[in-house]
């Protein structure tokens, strides 16, 4: 006969099963904390990328390789790409988000002929208020390592400035070109004046003398208008483009008058010039957004620019 085997008792409320509720409880809350510490790292990440969008950093020092005087240098973001302003333009860079910031990568052949083989290696901090990096140059040869300080200060996308009654006396810097495009901006080019009418250094070349130009900003012969927003004169009346035009905001003449004094400088070309010097003066001019009569609209009292046209850009 054999000996009655008798089985442990299973006590569900008893210490291995607390124990084992305790350590399936700590295992389910250590997931749960993986989870959330590598959610909170990827939402970190993106908004250091986010962050950084339409971000400009002025770089500390200079590029003191190269052999001419380029000025200040700033790195600016311009979506998924990154210009090295003012002699590389903006290019796709390779960018990776890390746990310290957003991590930049981009390169350049040639910069406005200044240096070729030029390569950037930048490094954000996680708010993007900040940056480190190295430039290197292939020719000239030349390495700079430098830290470089956001210009705005702020993670978010800067908003144009409301434009105001008075804005032309800011406009210090004047140019011309073609037949007829004129514009003046203020001396960081957040706000132009753009004006535009057709074949009046050719009319006085025919005349042979100075000759006056009055027109009405409110018919189709000639065309005035404000943009502000972030290098905004930096295409007119040139075909070398290295920095990006950010226009926030656009106002046109809905009325006023202009009168323009075109002064022959010299004779025609055989490829079409007509050079000669200018005087735009306008007044009584109202600007609106978008050209809209109804919306709020801005007074220009009264402007003059003096200016050389008739010649062709290229």
């Amino acid at each position: 006969m054999q000996p009655a085997k008798h089985k442990l008792p299973v006590d569900p409320g008893g210490s291995a099963g607390e124990e084992n509720r305790k350590g399936g409880t700590m295992n389910k809350r250590c997931r749960c904390s993986t989870l959330i510490a590598f959610g909170l790292l990827v939402l970190t990440q993106d908004a250091s990328a986010r962050g950084c969008r339409d971000a400009v950093f002025s770089v500390e020092g200079g590029l003191p390789s190269l052999s001419e005087d380029v000025g200040p240098i700033s790195i600016r973001f311009v979506r998924h790409k990154v210009a090295l302003a003012p002699i590389c333009p903006a290019r796709r860079a390779r960018l990776r988000r890390t746990p310290r910031g957003l991590s930049v990568s981009v390169r350049w052949q040639d910069c406005e002929g200044l240096a070729k083989g030029v390569r950037l290696r930048l490094q954000t901090a996680q708010d993007c208020s900040k940056a480190r990096g190295v430039i290197r140059t292939g020719s000239p040869r030349a390495k700079h390592r430098f830290r470089a300080i956001r210009e705005d200060g702020d993670e978010k996308r800067r908003r144009p400035r409301r434009l105001r009654t008075g804005f032309e006396s800011t406009l210090e810097q004047r140019g011309g070109c073609g037949d007829a495009f004129l514009f003046a901006s203020n001396p960081d080019d957040t706000v132009a004046l753009f004006f535009s009418t057709r074949q009046l250094a050719e009319r006085a070349h025919e005349a042979g003398h100075p000759t006056t130009f009055s027109m009405d900003l409110a018919s189709e012969e000639a065309a005035l208008w404000v943009h502000g927003g972030e290098n905004v004169s930096h295409s007119a009346c040139n075909d070398a483009l290295s920095l990006q035009t950010r226009v926030a905001r656009e106002l046109r003449a809905v009325s006023g008058r202009v009168t323009v004094t075109v002064t022959p400088s010299g004779p025609p070309t055989p490829w079409g010039e007509f050079p000669a010097d200018v005087t735009l003066h306008i007044e009584d001019a109202t600007l609106a957004p978008d050209g809209d009569p109804e919306a709020e609209a801005v007074h220009l009292d009264s402007f003059e620019m003096n200016a050389r046209i008739g010649w062709v850009i290229g």
